[in-house]
């Protein structure tokens, strides 16, 4: 089984745990492994300013396919900067 990772992704991401081992069975929607990344938000406060502040999400990355997963071509820590 071979995945890419979309277009629509943050990037750069960064690879945080791989969540299945290579060698396993994977399922559509499987989790396969989590990653990070930092965007821009735009943030209000009470007095009604707003300021753009850069924050860290965590993301989980979905199988698309059902196969098995035969090996990983990226490790924990990472960074992913096109798909």
């Amino acid at each position: 089984m071979l995945l890419r990772l979309p277009k629509n992704l943050h990037y750069p991401i960064t690879v945080t745990r791989v969540l299945k081992p290579a060698g396993n069975p994977v399922a559509r929607n499987d989790h396969l492994f989590l990653y990070s990344y930092e965007t821009t938000v735009t943030e209000g406060s009470r007095d009604g300013v707003e300021r753009e502040v850069r924050k860290k999400f965590v993301a989980q990355f979905e199988s698309s396919l059902d196969g098995t997963l035969r090996s990983w071509r990226i490790w924990e820590g990472d960074v992913i900067v096109h798909p």
